[in-house]
């Protein structure tokens, strides 16, 4: 179920982040699209370390994703940036 204008309670797009590492840059979490409806229950689901964390973690703003943009209940978060 959607709000009554029709917006999800998550929407994320186009949503990266990458990590710099001695050995190159490691692809956390690449291009996720995903809308999440008031009221639904999601589980998500992956290998260790397939970005499952990470993910979250940045859809809650906690990291600084790389590049994309997830909103809450509508509204962009703050710090959310356009996807290059």
């Amino acid at each position: 179920m959607f709000d009554q204008d029709g917006t999800p309670l998550v929407r994320i797009r186009s949503l990266s982040k990458r990590f710099d590492s001695p050995r190159g840059t490691v692809h956390a979490v690449e291009s996720i699209d995903l809308d999440i409806a008031r009221g639904s229950i999601v589980g998500l689901v992956g290998e260790s370390g397939s970005g499952k964390t990470t993910l979250g973690r940045t859809v809650l703003r906690l990291i600084e994703p790389t590049s994309g943009k997830s909103s809450l209940t509508g509204r962009i978060s703050p710090r959310s940036r356009s996807a290059n």
